[in-house]
């Protein structure tokens, strides 16, 4: 969609103040005008009466973002509309270095880079794969998210992603089995149908990259390729159990599934892609029983399929548990989705090996973060995989 068909451009005066009692110096200040500009490039503004409350709104949200800090919650800063039938999202960098030189080589091999560059790399990311998604993905749409116009490009101006996101049907506390089982039939056709390796082979042709350690520093996130991988991130987090004997338990049961894992790994140049954020907040459930997932900022490249599934089921199984008020709306939930991926698999020890690998890892993770009812479900689920 072009800037003319969106709703026209009109130049932005040089300096806009805040209506009294709301002005911002410095970064701030700096921050809000960047705002102002790009949505005024998009026939969109902050000012009047009608836009008071999206003032306001977006004044909070700066006041909450830190400088120089390389926090998720202060990378970018994020603005929400509505226009027409449209729900749009406005994406910019909340980080402003003023000794940032964009061309100057950073050092990846010391990931040398400030917080700027490091919401740059984010930003960049999500771009590049909401662009290839529809283009390398068959089947039903899974990305929630419909790109409008972006730019990557610190010479053009700002960076910045302007998206369209499906609204959702149904709010978290109505989410249920049928809920879980449609997560699980995206995650499950994300591996099946989008042509992994072909999308990240173009995106290294075109971003001039040549290796896989060079694609993790400079895109994707790194998640684990292969079993090895999982039982050293696994073990990572097992040590904060500060309990022995369940360590060793969980450590064995995991490797009782190895010979299945390993059996199913992709070859040396191949990649599997886990969207790497599959938090409820990513989850949109629309009116024909479909899930799909926003928020494409933390994908990483993997290569082995079924990890890249251990990966995002367990953020999602980990967030259920935490996010829902009651344990058995989040057992509903999660038995939804294992219901999906048992129907999934011709192999039934398959299906077994994702859903216990996922349980494992997510509800170790958690055990000793949460407290009452929902630390007893986590616990009877971790006792319940060790007798089987």
């Amino acid at each position: 969609m072009s800037i003319e068909e969106f709703g026209g451009y009109k130049p932005l005066a040089q300096e806009q103040i805040t209506r009294p009692g709301e002005k911002l110096e410095g970064f701030n200040h700096q921050l809000l005008n960047r705002a102002k500009s790009l949505l005024n490039r998009f026939g969109l503004s902050l000012e009047g009466k009608n836009n008071l409350e999206a003032e306001e709104e977006t004044i909070e949200k700066i006041k909450g973002i830190e400088n120089g800090s390389d926090s998720e919650d202060d990378m970018f800063l994020d603005l929400e509309f509505r226009r027409g039938k449209e729900n749009l999202d406005l994406r910019l960098i909340g980080q402003i270095n003023q000794e940032h030189d964009p061309n100057r080589k950073i050092d990846y091999d010391d990931w040398d880079l400030t917080a700027q560059e490091e919401a740059e790399r984010w930003l960049n990311r999500e771009i590049i794969i909401g662009e290839k998604l529809n283009k390398y993905l068959s089947g039903d749409q899974v990305s929630a998210d419909e790109l409008v116009e972006t730019n990557q490009n610190q010479n053009a101006g700002d960076l910045f992603i302007l998206k369209k996101t499906a609204e959702a049907d149904k709010s978290f506390e109505h989410f249920g089995k049928s809920e879980g089982k449609a997560l699980a039939m995206t995650l499950l056709n994300l591996q099946d149908n989008l042509k992994s390796t072909e999308m990240v082979k173009e995106i290294m042709l075109e971003s001039n990259i040549k290796t896989k350690l060079e694609l993790e520093q400079k895109i994707f996130e790194d998640y684990f390729d292969h079993f090895n991988g999982y039982m050293e991130n696994s073990n990572d987090i097992l040590e904060d159990l500060d309990n022995e004997n369940l360590n060793e338990k969980i450590t064995a049961k995991m490797e009782t599934y190895r010979d299945i894992i390993e059996s199913r790994q992709l070859g040396k140049d191949e990649y599997s892609l886990a969207h790497g954020h599959c938090k409820l907040e990513a989850m949109v459930s629309t009116k024909d029983n479909k899930m799909l997932l926003s928020n494409w900022k933390r994908p990483g490249t993997t290569q082995n399929r079924e990890l890249s599934l251990i990966y995002d089921f367990g953020d999602a199984f980990n967030d259920a548990v935490e996010r829902f008020e009651a344990p058995a709306q989040a057992e509903e939930f999660i038995s939804g989705a294992e219901s999906e991926i048992r129907e999934h698999y011709d192999d039934p020890k398959t299906a077994e090996a994702v859903i216990n690998l996922t349980k494992l890892r997510a509800f170790a993770m958690i055990v000793n973060d949460i407290s009452g009812e929902k630390q007893k479900f986590v616990k009877q689920e971790l006792e319940y995989l060790l007798k089987r």
